[in-house]
């Protein structure tokens, strides 16, 4: 259900609309904490706002998870 959850976020960031898919993203991350594509989506999504520190935070996010 969360690769679902996260394709509803890239869709709807694909059309511009972040805030929407920033909300599937955490969606996602409620179900599963360490959902590292959803972590990373937004990270992305930030950037593409030029929200760069929100971005760093969500990048560092899913390292702690994963470091390798």
């Amino acid at each position: 259900m969360v690769e679902s959850i996260n394709g509803l976020g890239l869709a709807l960031a694909g059309q511009g609309q972040y805030d929407q898919a920033f909300r599937q993203y955490a969606r996602a991350l409620e179900i599963r904490p360490e959902y590292l594509p959803s972590l990373i989506n937004w990270g992305l999504g930030l950037a593409k706002e030029k929200r760069f520190a929100e971005a760093i935070a969500k990048y560092n996010a899913a390292l702690n998870l994963e470091p390798n």
